[in-house]
């Protein structure tokens, strides 16, 4: 294999490597993002240096050439070969995915021509999200997962669109299938906790923000105070009571307050 396909074939599979990353905070995938575009124009980098022969065979690959136009900045460019490389072969797709994330024609070319993929309607589903396009997205979403319903993290992403549209019912669904299936970020069960708290349902609240405790295993302050406020408008006072200490111990002042009334 030539020196510069092989270094296509490792960027390829850097790329694949980081796309499955776990993406717990906005702030993580943000510097995933940042990285995959380095690592990718890194390999296009040597193209320069290639032989006749070289230059040939990787003209022959749309997502290699558009990832190439896309470091030299010609974003319309490399949206038009990406659209080729999504055509050429659905392997492609999770590359193009990867360099990407938010470009809402490409995501929908991929769910046009991939129906079958839950991940094509998932990136659709990111990238209209992204545009703050919440019901479009709740219906990319919603494709994907009939596909691929024990996906956690596309419940997660549904039931945040959910909550913008302020459908709280229809959040709170999405965000029970995503800690069911334990999302990457844990964050169903608390979010789920947080509006069954919001509306009074505090067995349910409590339930949901005990799972998060127990899936992150450590501190986490709104799970915590969740579940403490949720025991004890349940009146599960010696429940709620190793909660407020942990929140103490953390700093909180309310905590502190609270375990001083009840005398403890």
């Amino acid at each position: 294999m030539a020196r510069l396909e092989r270094l296509l074939l490792s960027a390829m599979i850097a790329l694949l490597l980081w796309q499955m990353a776990t993406r717990a905070q906005s702030a993580l995938a943000r510097n995933q993002d940042a990285v995959l575009t380095v690592a990718s124009c890194a390999a296009a980098a040597p193209k320069a240096q290639a032989s006749a022969p070289e230059i040939g065979t990787l003209r022959r690959d749309a997502w290699f050439e558009g990832t190439r136009a896309h470091c030299q900045g010609d974003a319309r460019q490399a949206q038009v070969l990406w659209s080729a490389a999504l055509r050429q072969s659905e392997s492609r797709l999770p590359l193009v995915r990867a360099v990407a994330r938010y470009d809402v024609e490409l995501a929908a070319l991929a769910a046009e021509q991939y129906p079958g993929r839950a991940e094509a309607h998932f990136w659709l589903g990111d990238a209209l999200a992204h545009r703050k396009d919440a019901a479009a997205a709740i219906q990319a979403y919603e494709r994907g997962l009939a596909l691929q319903p024990g996906n956690a993290d596309a419940w997660d992403a549904l039931g945040l669109q959910y909550q913008t549209q302020g459908q709280w019912w229809e959040a709170a669904r999405a965000f029970e299938q995503a800690c069911r299936h334990v999302d990457q970020g844990k964050n169903g069960c608390w979010r789920a906790g947080q509006i069954y708290l919001q509306q009074g349902l505090y067995a349910r609240a409590a339930a949901s923000f005990q799972a998060s405790v127990q899936q992150i295993g450590y501190f986490f302050g709104p799970a915590e105070e969740g579940l403490a406020t949720a025991l004890l408008a349940l009146n599960r006072t010696e429940e709620a009571i190793p909660h407020l200490r942990i929140l103490a111990e953390h700093g909180s002042e309310q905590a502190r307050r609270k375990l001083q009334e009840l005398g403890r």
